[in-house]
């Protein structure tokens, strides 16, 4: 299988980036989250893929920069109206890199927090084996009631896949 012994180098949420931990010659790819722009992510290489769909040796991972509109910014700031258009219209993929959650993942119900319709719907209607998602400011795994495992990453995380049954 194209996926088996896969290094999917994946810089989820929001980063920051010093020489000291920014990984070199592997592609990284981000979305951006409701505090930094992409001269960060631009100045260390790191791909924007909000939604878009790459393919690294055989997984395909989509993209969906932003949260919920929670306050006035140059941020992308989505409604759950607006998120769901987004989604409506991206490609599938076998793994979903988000910057916010999926709606009420994380049992919070203030604006800030409360995750975005779209991206719940994408991973429904998609059958996302994984979302990996930040802006909570913590760890948490968990299981949607459609099947995705939701991981909540804080900081860097670097996920190895080293066979298709951890994502599928």
């Amino acid at each position: 299988d194209s996926a088996k012994n896969a290094i999917l180098p994946i810089i989820a949420s929001t980063i920051m980036c010093d020489d000291e931990c920014v990984i070199k010659d592997i592609p990284m790819y981000g979305v951006l989250g409701n505090h930094y722009g992409w001269t960060l992510y631009e100045k260390y290489g790191i791909e924007e893929i909000h939604e878009k769909v790459v393919e690294v040796n055989g997984v395909r991972i989509a993209g969906f920069h932003g949260s919920f509109c929670y306050k006035n910014s140059d941020a992308p700031l989505y409604s759950d109206m607006e998120s769901y258009v987004i989604a409506r219209d991206m490609k599938p993929a076998d793994i979903l890199i988000s910057h916010d959650s999926p709606k009420h993942f994380h049992g919070k119900d203030d604006y800030a927090h409360s995750g975005l319709e779209g991206i719940t719907y994408y991973c429904k209607k998609n059958k996302v084996p994984l979302n990996i998602h930040g802006h909570h400011h913590n760890h948490r795994i968990g299981v949607l009631k459609n099947g995705t495992r939701a991981m909540c990453c804080y900081g860097v995380e670097v996920v190895n896949i080293v066979s298709d049954e951890e994502i599928w």
